[in-house]
């Protein structure tokens, strides 16, 4: 069967029996896109099923007849958003229906039924209209202002307490800054390390590969201990090279790294010393 002269035919006859074209067209198209997606012999036994495009288009116009008769008062579409995708076939009012509203998809059993296709721009305002529910922060009820009384007793508080916390903070200081310290001579001790490292290690892998070839010359009786010095100088270059590599990383990863944290940690605990001289503060502030 020729789909194109079939839907022809269709709209032809929608448009006959009161349809505008634009839902016509609408309505072929869906059907078209459906039976598209069918096998071959699928779709000409559903095509059977419809009938005639005469038939098929006198029962599109009846159950939109029967949806315009049902349909209810514009305060109740209002109301009732879901409404808003029937169609209404009158006369006077065929102009006024968006071509954004489903058009019914008619069934081959015997009880009439309508499917109502979802609108894409319905959804996106609900959407937009729907209120977000997020939990508000609650606003904070200002705080009164602390009396003379609390004033008095935190301020005695204060300096009854302060050999205790003088002692403290000297303590806690005088850690902070031995970090500090040890990591900068550590990071100043692991370059001068890798100098002497460097310097050292060029040093000895000279006169050990210089003193064992000359050992393994033609003429000497020291050939074996000539290959044993050249091997110990061999070593040594392995190593210089891997101790300053290491030596290097250390001071200019590890020691900038570990100053990181460093500082980090000393941040939360100045914060924590001051969230503790402000809940002092609000303690004093109820008496």
């Amino acid at each position: 069967m020729d789909l194109h002269k079939y839907f022809a035919d269709l709209g032809d006859a929608l448009c006959a029996g009161g349809m505008t074209s634009a839902q016509s067209a609408a309505y072929c198209k869906r059907l078209s896109d459906s039976l598209g997606n069918l096998e071959p012999a699928a779709r000409e036994q559903k095509l059977a099923s419809y009938g005639s495009p005469e038939d098929l288009a006198k029962r599109v116009l009846s159950i939109a007849s029967k949806q315009a008769e049902a349909s209810p008062a514009e305060d109740e579409q209002k109301a009732n958003p879901a409404l808003e995708h029937t169609i209404n076939v009158d006369a006077g009012k065929r102009a006024a229906v968006p071509m954004t509203r489903a058009i019914p998809v008619v069934h081959t059993n015997e009880e009439e039924k309508t499917t109502v296709m979802p609108n894409p721009e319905l959804q996106a305002t609900k959407k937009k209209l729907d209120p977000v529910k997020q939990e508000m922060p609650e606003e904070e009820a200002p705080k009164k202002p602390i009396s003379k009384r609390g004033m008095q007793i935190f301020w005695w508080s204060v300096g009854l307490s302060s050999p205790i916390w003088l002692f403290l903070a000297f303590v806690l200081a005088g850690l902070f800054l031995f970090a500090y310290g040890a990591l900068i001579v550590a990071a100043v001790g692991l370059i001068v390390a890798l100098t002497v490292t460097v310097i050292g290690g060029i040093l000895l892998a000279i006169i050990g590969l210089g003193y064992g070839i000359v050992e393994m010359l033609p003429g000497t009786d020291a050939f074996f201990v000539g290959l044993y010095e050249f091997g110990l100088g061999m070593i040594v270059v392995g190593g210089t090279i891997i101790f300053s590599i290491l030596e290097y990383n250390g001071a200019t990863v590890l020691v900038p790294y570990t100053l990181k944290k460093l500082t980090v940690f000393l941040k939360f605990t100045i914060r924590q010393i001051k969230q503790l001289i402000i809940h002092l503060y609000d303690r004093c502030r109820d008496l």
